[in-house]
């Protein structure tokens, strides 16, 4: 908790630097005028002699509100006019921003200890499911290399009752992670074209730091972003574009013609439809033809 108030203050330094700068410019302009007003009074003018005199006199009784019942009714014995422009003083600097500082304190405190107990969680799950990764799977915890984890040893541990309440605890759906299995362990590039036939590929294995991060995007509590956005339609043209590849294998290139005919680089359509219809025209002509 200490050190929560300490980075809480560090982080709120900048917000009462400025917020004093305003109270002093403040001060210092209703100094001039306390100096200037109270020059034939004599009662008065023990606290507004000077300009230094009469900010000091300001910070004491208007901001820090030292005697500020019996200072009030010495003004009132003096004039009323003084009184109002005092009580224009102590709205703005007592009531306003000494009032602003503390709400800013607060606020400010209050993300901070937000966030820290959020990284503590987080710190603490990691720990916890690294713990259990190693309990299910001893043999990694003999490994000096970096702790990776394949796909189906993520979902023998996702399926573990305590490494469930572990995540549920931060935040994440844990049924939704079972249908996002294959968009966390899909190593393939999606920028680049896949032209091989169906072959036995090496298993898809992700590091245990990199892993949670990624899981711990998933929470509930997380606010979409554009990169978010961004990413949802690279996932989807990815898998768009290796269905279509997979159709362009299976089926001759004169009932669908090639990807590569019809799109430029930037992915718009080269080849009108209307070519599309005329090879299907063709197509009819050499059937009646034969017949």
């Amino acid at each position: 908790d200490l050190m929560i108030l300490l980075k809480g203050m560090a982080a709120a330094m900048r917000s009462v630097f400025f917020t004093f700068f305003l109270l002093l410019i403040m001060i210092y302009l209703f100094g001039i005028l306390f100096t200037q007003l109270a020059r034939d009074h004599e009662a008065l003018g023990v606290h507004f002699s000077s300009v230094p005199e009469s900010m000091y006199t300001l910070l004491l009784r208007g901001a820090f509100l030292e005697d500020l019942l019996d200072f009030t009714n010495q003004m009132l014995e003096a004039s009323i006019i003084f009184a109002l422009i005092f009580a224009v003083f102590f709205m703005l600097a007592s009531l306003t921003l000494m009032n602003m500082l503390i709400g800013v304190l607060c606020e400010v405190v209050s993300a901070v200890a937000s966030t820290e107990k959020e990284a503590l969680e987080v710190t603490f799950v990691k720990m916890k499911l690294q713990q259990l990764l190693f309990t299910i799977f001893p043999m990694k915890s003999q490994s000096d290399d970096e702790i990776s984890i394949s796909k189906d040893e993520y979902e023998i541990m996702i399926a573990n009752t305590t490494a469930a309440r572990l995540l549920q605890e931060v935040g994440v759906d844990v049924v939704g992670l079972f249908d996002l299995t294959d968009v966390l362990f899909d190593n393939k590039k999606q920028n680049e074209e896949q032209q091989q036939d169906d072959e036995s590929q090496t298993e898809d294995t992700l590091s245990f730091g990199d892993l949670m991060e990624k899981v711990l995007e998933l929470r509930g509590s997380n606010n979409a972003t554009v990169k978010d956005v961004m990413n949802l339609r690279h996932v989807v043209r990815f898998h768009i574009d290796s269905r279509l590849e997979k159709i362009e294998r299976l089926f001759p290139a004169s009932i669908i013609p090639r990807r590569s005919e019809e799109l430029h680089a930037d992915g718009t359509c080269s080849a009108p439809a209307a070519s599309m219809s005329q090879r299907g025209q063709q197509q009819q002509q050499q059937q009646q033809q034969q017949q």
